[in-house]
């Protein structure tokens, strides 16, 4: 039986045989940004069924696949569409593609969705920069046998989103008059939208915890 590494190295030697110098930047292009992909000079296109082991999204409006091209003069790498673990995957399926191209180079990960909001004064549309998260979706997608090569067994999470890119972020929503609010994420398994009792709870806590504002994943 093939290990979940050599799954790994086959779907990288694959990607880095249509990209053999994969972007530092990887884009996930969250519900609504796809039009970004109009802005980039593209450079390859790889649908996601073509890379080995990776799962296929049954999520409408997710194309799956991804894009490799200049956008502002700096090569990226975009996944349009994701993998989402309501959709009945195992969370190593999940983020399965997120390690391959991590292999492949991939330094900087700029993850975008759409989600609720759970603090009184958002608004639809707000944009909010991800400061820490809370996990309550149940698992954790380092349960099992750890792959040394990709890390430690148990990594530090203090700085998970790093303090100098968010700085950077932040200056530049600065530059351009942007509104940009901090938050805290909170990531819950879905696909249904949160009871009402269920929101309360979760306002609750963020009281209790005097925390700025939560995201609620979808």
């Amino acid at each position: 039986m093939i290990s979940g590494f050599e799954k790994l190295n086959e779907a990288k030697r694959f990607v880095q045989s249509k990209v053999s110098t994969f972007p530092d930047f990887l884009i996930v292009l969250g519900s609504g940004l796809s039009n970004l992909l109009n802005e980039i000079q593209v450079e390859t296109e790889i649908p996601y069924q073509d890379i080995p082991h990776v799962a296929q999204t049954s999520v409408e409006g997710h194309v799956s696949r991804l894009v490799v091209g200049k956008l502002g003069g700096v090569r990226v790498a975009c996944m349009q569409g994701r993998l989402h673990f309501y959709e009945g995957l195992k969370m190593e399926e999940v983020v399965f593609p997120f390690r391959v191209f991590g292999m492949c180079g991939a330094k900087v990960f700029f993850l975008t969705n759409a989600a609720g909001a759970l603090h009184p004064d958002m608004r639809p549309a707000d944009l909010v920069l991800i400061k820490d998260h809370i996990n309550l979706m149940g698992t954790n997608p380092l349960v099992g046998k750890n792959l040394d090569s990709l890390g430690t067994r148990f990594p530090d999470m203090t700085h998970l989103y790093d303090p100098e890119l968010r700085g950077i972020v932040s200056q530049t929503a600065k530059k351009l008059a942007m509104e940009l609010r901090e938050g805290i994420y909170v990531g819950l398994n879905g696909p249904s939208y949160e009871t009402p009792a269920e929101i309360r709870m979760y306002q609750t806590d963020r009281k209790s915890t005097r925390l700025n504002s939560s995201h609620v994943k979808r």
